[in-house]
């Protein structure tokens, strides 16, 4: 089972609400990134500044702890295993863990899009090769995570 079934509070709302004394409301209807790009309006930090670039830091951290908090940890779970593969749009989803190690690794998905979907309900775009994704990360919000790594034990 993973945090978000549990009713534990999401990281994202967690990160967002340490913001609260500066006058900034989490809109949970609306995607991280322009909550970030809110948060950084309202607070007034330029583009350089140390105030945005540790909050950058803070916000990273808590979209994988997101990414950790929607589809789990625990990299010997197969039901874990096999909704990631659901929410990739993975047909036959596979029976065995190893089978669906395989075809997540060699899935090319934005991991911020793995986060909203569960907000938005949209499917997950997937892309014939990495340099497909990142071309779609560089023209998306996503950009500034390029070099995210989920902290999970996949």
């Amino acid at each position: 089972m993973s945090d978000s079934e549990s009713g534990a509070e999401a990281p994202l709302e967690v990160f967002f609400v340490q913001f609260a004394s500066l006058g900034f409301s989490y809109k949970p209807e609306s995607s991280a990134h322009k909550n970030f790009d809110r948060l950084c309006n309202i607070s007034r930090w330029t583009k350089n500044s140390a105030e945005r670039r540790d909050a950058r830091v803070g916000f990273k951290d808590a979209l994988v702890q997101q990414f950790n908090f929607i589809y789990g940890t625990d990299g010997n779970n197969l039901a874990a295993w096999q909704n990631l593969c659901s929410v990739i749009g993975i047909e036959p989803v596979p029976g065995d863990i190893k089978e669906c190690r395989k075809v997540v690794w060699d899935a090319h998905v934005n991991i911020v899009d793995l986060i909203e979907t569960k907000r938005t309900g949209d499917e997950v775009q997937t892309f014939n090769s990495l340099d497909e994704l990142a071309e779609y990360t560089k023209r998306t919000k996503d950009s500034s995570l390029r070099r995210m790594r989920t902290k999970v034990d996949y």
